[in-house]
């Protein structure tokens, strides 16, 4: 355990072992800091966490669009594929 938790402490921690990592370092923290010192990890936490949800949403929005993307292509090509078909004769 470290003795101070700075952001890239906390973001690493976030990284190995997302919140509830987080959360037992922030305890674990809490032993050995001041009142002072614990608010400001606490606080910076949940910037970490906060960041971290911000970029995941962000990667599944490009995601969903590219699937929709996809999915639109898709269907053009489908209706390309049944107009080049003949007709019933």
């Amino acid at each position: 355990m470290t003795d101070r938790l700075d952001q890239e402490t906390l973001q690493e921690i976030y990284a190995r072992g997302g919140a509830d990592a987080v959360k037992r370092a922030l305890e674990d923290f809490a032993a050995v800091a001041g009142d002072e010192e614990l608010d400001a990890a606490v606080e910076l936490a949940c910037a970490v966490i906060a960041a971290e949800t911000a970029r995941i949403t962000a990667v599944a929005d490009q995601r969903e669009a590219r699937i929709a993307d996809l999915e639109a292509e898709a269907r053009a090509l489908q209706e390309e594929i049944d107009a080049s078909r003949p007709g019933p004769a």
